[in-house]
């Protein structure tokens, strides 16, 4: 086995403690878990790129195609998994007509009594 030095450290996607430490959230299936996890790391994207609607919201871009592509999901899984994420209130699909697109907004974590989360706080530490 070859040891991992300081030189080596690669980038890693965050894994919520909340997908294993609340009841809410472990029954949920792996392929929502990731897709989260890309969806977190792609909202570092939209902060940097000022992404914050008239609300002061953070939204962003991510077509279905791409989470495809990237996960190796079909299309029909990537669906489901983003059902899932909608129905934990994880995740909101917001289509604007006038510019036509699709805005992805991330929830929160409801967690159990005594555990607090704060996403946006983490993604900017």
């Amino acid at each position: 086995m070859r040891r991992i030095n300081v030189h080596d450290i690669q980038e890693f996607y965050r894994f919520p403690k909340a997908f294993v430490n609340s009841d809410r959230y472990k029954e949920m299936s792996d392929a929502a878990k990731i897709i989260y996890m890309l969806l977190i790391d792609r909202m570092k994207d939209s902060l940097d790129e000022k992404r914050i609607d008239n609300e002061g919201y953070v939204y962003l871009f991510f077509s279905d195609s791409e989470l495809s592509r990237l996960t190796g999901y079909g299309i029909k899984k990537v669906l489901n998994a983003k059902r899932e994420l909608i129905t934990k209130r994880l995740l909101r699909q917001v289509y604007i007509p006038s510019l036509k697109e699709t805005r992805l907004y991330l929830g929160d974590f409801e967690l159990d009594e005594g555990v607090e989360s704060n996403l946006l706080e983490e993604l900017v530490l």
